[in-house]
């Protein structure tokens, strides 16, 4: 199931789903994992892990409130029917939670949590390989060659693009979904604490280190800018971090020095230097960042063109950008939100208001037209927050997003009391929180793996703490 984590889209269940888009070749292991393993264990022991709680409620909530909005006045698309509709959501919903459960619940000790480190190192090396080769190929030769084409009409059911690397996955996108939310977490916060899963190393470097410098090539190549600001955003965090130590360094040598202790208002005077400092820093790296953008891809020429906003408006400069198509999803999504605010309308109904609640700048955008006059299937919100906000209302994402906190929290924990391994977990789980906070703004979907493998890892390594006090695991520590 974890090697199998890079291609998501399969062309065979893409299939036999009717040609959805989301269609993990991990579920077909993920399947068999329940009915073999899972069922029985579950029936034995009714094996549910207390950070599933919030999740199990988010469930009955989101059933709550999309049979209550049957009772609404609807809107009709097409024909496509809401029973049909509300049904794939709910595959998609139970398909994450199944993912979530499954990973909790197998990692019931230190050695499983490496042999899980371990196997997502080599899918990852394999999907770098074959995101780097058509890097390759296409900035030699301009073109794929027919071989390639083939070959990956095999694994993925889309098509492989032109100056963006796809890996495995569906689109660009998804693959730097699938690195900031699951590879690139582990190997960077595996770096920093200097431990690996590996025993033998690649030029004096452990591979987490080797795998960290072409994940981060590779993900600049998906040419994906959601990709691209979560990275450096959950970079801003480690440089965050690093600030608030160095300023609590200061503040004790500062008190060690004059033998006396520091005025609450001086330490916090103190801080907010270092804090002041970080931001400046961060600004100048997107503003660096967003000048490299102008020049190397071509949506972006007329980012710092701020004089469209002024002459027409906001949603013309994104437009520019070729952006304005998401912000329309979400502003129509956020207006259903505002319309139904307590239990919203229910799980994949939001699409159906589309129609009466998009701004009318979206005429001019030929993507939202097309989804007008000739799709088969409602639009949605391409936000997991607005469609959180949109179809649970406030009671479901405030659930939700407590079941995500929880997680944050036991992270930080893990860091605190974990050995080894174990204490790596808990910085990879906060990078990993940290880029979901952004690419949540891009993606909406429950039913992709990489949103709840990590979290099932997190919860899985704090009972594994909890249970065994002594939990140095095998690994090898001082790897960077």
């Amino acid at each position: 199931m974890l090697v199998s984590l890079p291609v998501t889209s399969f062309p065979l269940l893409s299939r036999l789903f009717g040609g959805t888009s989301v269609a993990p070749l991990s579920l077909i292991f993920l399947v068999f994992l329940l009915l073999a393993w899972y069922a029985p264990l579950l029936f034995k022991t009714r094996a549910i892990p207390r950070h599933a709680l919030p999740l199990m409620l988010f469930v009955i909530l989101a059933l709550i409130s999309s049979l209550a909005g049957y009772f609404l006045l609807t809107p009709t698309f097409r024909e496509i029917s809401p029973w049909r509709n509300l049904l794939e959501s709910l595959v998609t919903l139970g398909i994450g939670v199944c993912f979530y459960l499954v990973v909790s619940t197998y990692l019931d000790s230190s050695k499983k949590v490496g042999q899980l480190l371990r196997l997502i190192n080599y899918s990852g090396l394999v999907m770098l390989l074959y995101a780097l080769l058509q890097a390759a190929i296409f900035y030699i030769l301009w073109n794929y060659p027919p071989v390639m084409r083939t070959f990956h009409a095999y694994i993925s059911s889309s098509f492989l693009f032109q100056r963006r690397t796809t890996g495995l996955a569906y689109e660009p996108s998804w693959f730097a979904h699938l690195l900031n939310l699951v590879y690139l977490p582990i190997w960077l916060g595996m770096s920093i604490k200097k431990v690996s899963a590996h025993k033998f190393r690649v030029w004096k470097f452990s591979l987490e280190n080797v795998l960290l410098v072409l994940g981060v090539a590779a993900l600049f190549l998906s040419f994906s800018r959601i990709g691209w600001l979560a990275f450096i955003v959950t970079v801003g965090f480690l440089v965050f971090r690093l600030m608030h130590n160095l300023s609590l360094r200061l503040v004790s040598k500062i008190q060690e020095r004059y033998e006396s202790e520091l005025r609450s208002s001086i330490k916090m005077l103190i801080r907010s230097g270092f804090w002041f400092i970080t931001l400046v820093v961060m600004v100048g790296i997107l503003i660096g960042a967003g000048v490299i953008m102008t020049k190397i891809d071509p949506r972006m020429t007329e980012l710092f063109n701020l004089a469209v906003i002024r002459e027409k408006g906001f949603l013309e400069w994104a437009g520019k950008l070729i952006f304005a198509e998401r912000i329309i999803y979400w502003d129509a999504g956020l207006k259903v939100f505002l319309t139904y605010p307590i239990l919203g309308v229910g799980l994949g109904r939001s699409g159906y208001f589309f129609q009466e609640t998009f701004a009318s700048f979206g005429y001019k955008l030929p993507e939202i037209v097309h989804i007008l006059n000739r799709n088969d299937f409602i639009p949605n919100a391409k936000n997991l927050w607005v469609r959180l906000l949109a179809e649970s209302g406030l009671i479901g994402f405030s659930v939700f997003t407590s079941y995500l906190y929880i997680h944050w929290k036991s992270a930080r924990m893990i860091e605190k009391t974990g050995k080894g391994l174990l204490n790596s977990v808990g910085l990879f789980g906060q990078l990993f929180m940290v880029a979901l906070l952004v690419e949540g703004f891009s993606v909406d979907t429950f039913g992709l793996p990489f949103l709840w493998v990590l979290l099932g890892v997190i919860a899985a390594v704090q009972h594994i703490i909890y249970v065994d006090k002594s939990n140095e695991i095998p690994g090898v520590v001082g790897a960077g």
